[in-house]
């Protein structure tokens, strides 16, 4: 299942970074979703790119908890990231 980005915000530190797009993908069968997200915080801006595991398969309409604790999980590669979200499904 393919995916675009609608909302991202994501802080590190005192800095907070706000999606501009972003695209995805979920693996039905392995669980697997992996995001990459243009993002910026004032002047910076960086590429987002999430590796996370879902707990359940989603359906036509419905959400799945995905934890993103990867190595590959960073912004740009300046900060490796573990984190925890929601997938939607509208």
């Amino acid at each position: 299942m393919q995916f675009n980005v609608t909302s991202v915000m994501l802080k590190i530190g005192s800095t907070a970074y706000t999606g501009i797009n972003g695209t995805g993908i979920f693996n039905q069968h392995s669980l697997i979703v992996v995001i990459h997200a243009s993002v910026s915080s004032g002047s910076s801006s960086g590429m987002l790119i999430l590796i996370g595991h879902a707990s359940a398969s989603l359906t036509a309409s419905g959400s799945t908890t995905v934890i993103f604790s990867s190595p590959q999980s960073k912004l740009a590669s300046s900060d490796f990231l573990s984190l925890k979200g929601t997938l939607t499904v509208s």
